[in-house]
């Protein structure tokens, strides 16, 4: 985020200061949001804080409680394999053909870095959560 904000200062002092804005500015900073995003995304997952609906939830046994709770993180592990593999292909698409933003000439690959990173961290720490439930 510190990148980010002085990305965007260096960019408005060059702008209006020097009137030559750095031009891949824009691009660079859309990849940083997308790498936020994901590595946010990882930490949610290990902290357990994304969004539920937890009316049903609070009112169930604590026993069936827990097999929901091994249930949902199944779930998550499976969308997050799938997201895994679905992103390998693009990454492996835009390598081989050496697709780059237009601005900045940053290979594309690298956004797509971002979702493997960030599902796969959550899939590490998903597989944790599962071994501290057995260890229980």
């Amino acid at each position: 985020m510190l990148a980010a904000v002085f990305l965007i200062f260096v960019n408005v002092v060059a702008r209006y200061v020097f009137s030559w804005p750095f031009a891949g500015a824009e691009e660079i900073l859309q990849l940083m949001d997308v790498w936020v995003v994901m590595l946010g995304a990882a930490v949610i997952v290990r902290e357990n804080r994304h969004l539920n609906m937890d009316l049903l939830y609070l009112a169930m046994p604590s026993r069936l409680r827990r097999a929901v709770d091994v249930f949902i993180t199944l779930l998550e592990l499976a969308l997050a394999g799938y997201v895994i593999a679905q992103a390998w292909r693009v990454i492996a698409l835009l390598w081989a053909t050496d697709t780059r933003t237009v601005a900045s000439g940053i290979p594309l690959a690298l956004m797509y870095a971002a979702l493997v990173i960030g599902f796969g961290s959550g899939v590490l720490f998903l597989i944790a959560r599962l071994s501290r439930r057995r260890s229980r």
